[in-house]
Parts: structure tokens; sequence; C-alpha cells
């Protein structure tokens, strides 16, 4: 079982990154701050799924991050949260 939560978690981190890219190359065509701010919150799940993952494949015990990727997930609810309502 430990594989495939390894590997949904890699899979996770390299969509974040797709997704991240497409945001980048979105805000490159429209020159739209929320765009900018959607790619921000996109590359912020990379980063949680790049940590992740490297616990998850050395010998790092998840509890002792808990508290960051929590604060990442913060990080990225309120960059969607000023995304959608950025006029």
């Amino acid at each position: 079982m430990a594989l495939l939560e390894n590997l949904i978690a890699a899979w996770v981190t390299v969509f974040a990154a797709l997704l991240t890219a497409v945001a980048v190359l979105a805000y490159r065509r429209s020159r739209n701050a929320k765009v900018l701010v959607v790619a921000a919150a996109f590359a912020l799940f990379f980063v949680k799924g790049l940590v992740v993952t490297v616990a998850l494949f050395t010998t790092t015990q998840l509890d002792s991050i808990w508290l960051y990727m929590g604060a990442l997930d913060t990080l990225v609810l309120l960059a969607f949260y000023f995304a959608a309502l950025k006029s």
C-alpha cells in the first residue's frame, strides 16, 4: 500500500507542476493578475508536493512536517480566495 501512496504523491506533484506551467503561460498571454495569483497557488501546491514526495522517499517522518503542510495549504487556499474575489 505504501507504494501506491508514494505514486499518488508523486503524481500530484507532477500534475501541480503542469498546472503551474499552464497558468504561467495563460498569464503571459493575458497579463491578468488573477491568473498570476492562480499560478502562484499551483506553484505552492507543487512545492508542497515536492516536500511530501521527498519525505516519502527518504527516512523523514511525515509527522514532523504536518505543521508546514498545513501552512502551505492555508496559503494555497488564500491565493485561490483572492484570485476568485479580486476585481
